[in-house]
Order: C-alpha cells, then structure tokens, then sequence
C-alpha cells in the first residue's frame, strides 16, 4: 500500500514543480529522472528492481483477491 501512495504520489509532485520551478528551485522531475538512469544503468540489476518495484503491485492486489476468499 505505501509503493501505490508513492507511485501515485509522484504525479501531482511532478506537476507541481512544474508549475513552481521558476519560483521555487524545486527539482522533483530532475530527480525522477536521475533514479530511473542509475537504476537503468546497473544492467541486469537495474531491470531486476524495476520489474520487482512495479510487480510488487500486481502480486500484493492478486494475493489480496486469493486471500479474501478465506476470511
């Protein structure tokens, strides 16, 4: 649940730099940017923790699914 809030945390905080990096020096969208090159840039590491960040989703709402037959 906290990987969703993050991930859905991420658009509005983009957009909002956007909006005020000419007032302020916010540089959200430069960071983004920067984590997706170090982690693209490990190779086979790098695709490793991006398809566990973005499954972990898919995998915690189908356990969610499994498991709520049970109780």
């Amino acid at each position: 649940m906290l990987g969703y809030i993050l991930v859905m945390s991420l658009v509005p905080l983009i957009l909002l730099g956007l909006l005020l990096n000419p007032i302020t020096n916010l540089k959200i969208l430069d960071n983004v940017l920067a984590l997706s090159n170090i982690i693209l840039g490990n190779g086979f590491v790098g695709l490793l923790v991006i398809a566990l960040y973005g499954g972990q989703f898919f995998l915690s709402y189908h356990l969610y699914k499994k498991l709520s037959k049970f109780v």
